[in-house]
């Protein structure tokens, strides 16, 4: 055994602890958050029906708007600790891998079609296509080259 901290080791255990308390903490305030919730919520349509607010539409629609939106904050604390879960994870892992790949194969398959040789045409004395022979293609190719050198 050797007498030397092993760096990585202890940065693995970091990150590994790191993970579990933040992911320990996002459930406790989604727990605090939902008890304090549903206790305001008690609170505050307990209080409006005894002091007989509820009588107007008004009251009974802004006492749902609170609590929707106290719902809506909830639900958004409740996405984000699913989201820190190993499956959720390991999905989104998954659905990105998938995006660059996609995007490497799309990358050589657009080099394939530039690679790809393309046929060479020419027009005849009567005016139709033909096509030009590989012999007549390379010929031009080195008459060309031959007048660039001089």
């Amino acid at each position: 055994m050797s007498d030397q901290i092993d760096y990585q080791a202890v940065r693995k255990d970091v990150e590994v602890q790191l993970d579990k308390r933040k992911r320990l903490s996002r459930l406790i305030f989604f727990i605090t958050s939902l008890f304090m919730y549903v206790l305001f919520m008690l609170m505050g349509w307990d209080m409006a029906s005894s002091a007989n607010i509820l009588a107007s539409e008004n009251t009974i629609g802004a006492m749902v708007m609170l609590s929707v939106a106290g719902f809506i904050g909830v639900l958004f604390q409740f996405i984000s600790v699913m989201l820190d879960t190993k499956n959720a994870e390991d999905q989104l892992r998954k659905q990105l891998m998938g995006e660059a790949l996609g995007a490497q194969i799309l990358r050589i398959g657009s080099a394939a079609e530039k690679a790809k040789p393309k046929r060479e045409m020419t027009v005849s004395d009567d005016g139709e296509l033909e096509p030009v022979s590989m012999d007549e293609l390379l010929d031009e190719q080195e008459t060309a080259r031959r007048t660039q050198g001089r």
